[in-house]
């Protein structure tokens, strides 16, 4: 069965892409965008985002809306250029379940050696094996999305290279990806960088 991806582009004005594979969404977008981040229905959820920096990456959840956690960082995290945020459409995210998602994704970025700027391993809460396969097979879909738009990204479109390195690389080391084309992918995308 093919897997089927939707993919949203609000305005040419902006950097904001949407990427839906239900029940999830992935938005990838600037820092400079923070202005039109507010106005699409997902930043208005509860869920997980990542900042990225030249050499640095933050993790971070919210159970509110992600959109005032984004506003915070702007202000008291100046070094990030780039984010990745994600969650449900239907915005049904426990606070268990992003502490989970939260702490899964430190662990594995701690692992991979990926310099973070948080000062904490992630909350610890209780949660129910429902809630904990609920939220895990969010985070599974979400890695598989991040990978496809790497490899599509780097592949046919050549946009962003930097980018779609930087996911091409946090999906081979934090989300355990061991994909033979995936790291032809890492390779050829490399090079591209020095023509």
């Amino acid at each position: 069965m093919p897997n089927h991806i939707f993919i949203n582009r609000e305005s040419g004005n902006d950097n904001i892409s949407i990427f839906y594979d239900e029940p999830s969404f992935v938005v990838i977008a600037n820092k400079d965008d923070l202005v039109s981040i507010q106005l699409i229905d997902e930043s208005k959820k509860p869920g997980i985002y990542i900042l990225l920096g030249d050499d640095n990456r933050y993790i971070g959840q919210t159970s509110n809306t992600i959109f005032n956690r984004l506003q915070q960082h702007y202000i008291n995290k100046p070094w990030w250029n780039k984010l990745i945020f994600f969650g449900r459409e239907d915005g049904h995210l426990s606070k268990a379940q992003l502490d989970l998602l939260e702490r899964k994704i430190i662990e594995k970025m701690k692992r991979a050696e990926i310099e973070l700027d948080n000062n904490t391993q992630g909350n610890q809460s209780y949660i129910d094996k429902l809630s904990q396969f609920s939220a895990l097979s969010l985070l599974s879909k979400v890695e598989r999305v991040l990978i496809d738009i790497a490899n599509i990204g780097a592949t046919i479109f050549g946009v962003d290279r930097q980018l779609a390195y930087q996911l091409l690389l946090l999906g081979s080391k934090i989300f355990g990806t061991d994909d033979h084309s995936l790291t032809r992918l890492v390779v050829g995308t490399f090079f591209g960088f020095l023509v």
